[in-house]
């Protein structure tokens, strides 16, 4: 089988093509022709799923007039419940948080911390279903809005000392304070981390392997997934599980 994978997110339209369950090809909607051709494939010899958080109704217009036909998220979301998955949150998900939540649930076995880190900053548990999250602004919108100030860098994220993120230090420099945000989200991490003891941690997105560098300070021995691609393997496992069957 043939799927093509859309995420919509806030900031870009990205595809992924995966032929008999295996990714071929990652990148943004506007790759997806060179792809077909690439692999010998037409529109109509590809199946799609999609899940949308900011419309792309122009782009989304001129792939159904090639022929494709595509399976929507949303048409199958029905509040309190998804494919099997308990939804304790309100129908206003995004449909990328849901689907990555369903692949945890199918996927993993106990409780599950998921990280999205992408244009915004997501923390949800997966338990015996989805039990809510957080949404904050992503490290590069938080870096672009602190390098505002006068004679400011803007500060990276990656590297800081384990005191700082766990609050047994203050910073020391201006550079260091800069980083006083991303030192609050990992408190949060921390906090989600003593209420629900989770069996293990699943980030995604353009930054996750600053947030990896945090997590492997604050919690070393706890298994941690590093899946930047997780909204299409999580697309494709739902697609395979609930519509191929």
């Amino acid at each position: 089988m043939n799927l093509l994978t859309l995420d919509f997110g806030n900031t870009n339209a990205k595809a992924a093509l995966f032929r008999h369950g295996e990714m071929k090809e990652s990148g943004l909607l506007a790759d997806v022709p060179s792809w077909l051709k690439k692999h010998s494939l037409t529109f109509g010899e590809v199946q799609a799923v999609l899940a949308q958080v900011k419309p792309y109704d122009k782009e989304l217009e001129t792939l159904e007039h090639q022929g494709l036909l595509i399976d929507r998220i949303k048409t199958y979301w029905r509040g309190e419940k998804f494919a099997g998955l308990k939804v304790n949150y309100a129908q206003t998900l995004g449909e990328d948080r849901l689907v990555a939540a369903y692949w945890a649930k199918k996927n993993l076995t106990g409780a599950t911390l998921l990280i999205g880190a992408g244009t915004y900053f997501t923390i949800d548990v997966v338990s015996d279903g989805l039990e809510g999250g957080y949404i904050m602004p992503g490290l590069k919108l938080l870096g672009e809005d602190l390098a505002q100030g006068a004679q400011l860098q803007g500060p990276t994220f990656e590297t800081i000392a384990k005191d700082l993120l766990t609050g047994q230090d203050l910073p020391h420099d201006t550079l260091t304070a800069l980083n006083g945000p991303v030192i609050a989200y990992a408190a949060l991490i921390q906090k989600l981390l003593i209420r629900w003891s989770p069996a293990q941690v699943v980030v995604s997105g353009g930054q996750c392997v600053v947030v990896e560098g945090w997590l492997k300070t604050l919690t070393p021995s706890l298994p941690l997934h590093v899946r930047p691609d997780l909204v299409h393997y999580a697309l494709s496992d739902w697609y395979q599980r609930n519509i191929v069957g």
